[in-house]
């Protein structure tokens, strides 16, 4: 696994070297629309079916494994709390070599990336996973679909109504 990751990395190394970018923003975004024109498949996570309990402001317990999540926007968070992402979906996304006992898995940077979503019935988020034994921080990303949405509804009924329709780990932090 690590070397895909380092192959990966290469490649999207390679593909935004051949571009000029006023700053890494801009080329974090053009890695962003290339993941999804590449690697984008609909899939269908269910929620959570075991126990979830928030254990205090930044971490959530899923039956045996420690979730820490740290995200600007407490409707955010309902996405950890109420089950529709968990860490047991991460478990398939990473080298189980990388998974060594409870509380490996840290989340942050949380971000909606807009830019990236073609219909109101979804809404895309980045975010930064770190796992126990790894220095540098993986891109990982997600995506909500609600099909009884409007344009109008708010991010928390939004994200109270949905469901996981996407997850995948993009490229590492350096």
């Amino acid at each position: 696994m690590k070397i895909v990751v380092y192959i990966s990395f290469i490649f999207w190394s390679f593909a935004a070297n051949s571009q000029e970018f006023k700053n890494q923003g801009e080329q974090e975004t053009a890695w962003t629309r290339t993941f999804f024109q590449n690697k984008y498949e609909k899939q269908n996570f269910e929620l959570f079916k075991g126990s979830i309990k928030e254990v205090d402001e930044s971490h959530v317990k899923y039956d045996d494994i420690i979730l820490e999540i740290n995200v600007p926007n407490a409707a955010y968070k309902i996405i950890f709390t109420q089950g529709i992402f968990y860490p047991q979906i991460l478990i398939g996304n990473v080298d189980p070599n990388e998974v060594v006992g409870n509380g490996n898995f840290r989340i942050s940077n949380f971000t909606e990336v807009n830019y990236v979503n073609n219909f109101p019935t979804t809404r895309r988020f980045k975010f930064w996973l770190f796992t126990k034994g790894m220095a540098n921080p993986k891109v990982f990303f997600i995506e909500l679909t609600n099909e009884q949405t409007n344009e109008n509804i708010d991010l928390k009924t939004f994200i109270l109504n949905s469901k996981l329709t996407f997850a995948k780990g993009g490229w590492m932090i350096l």
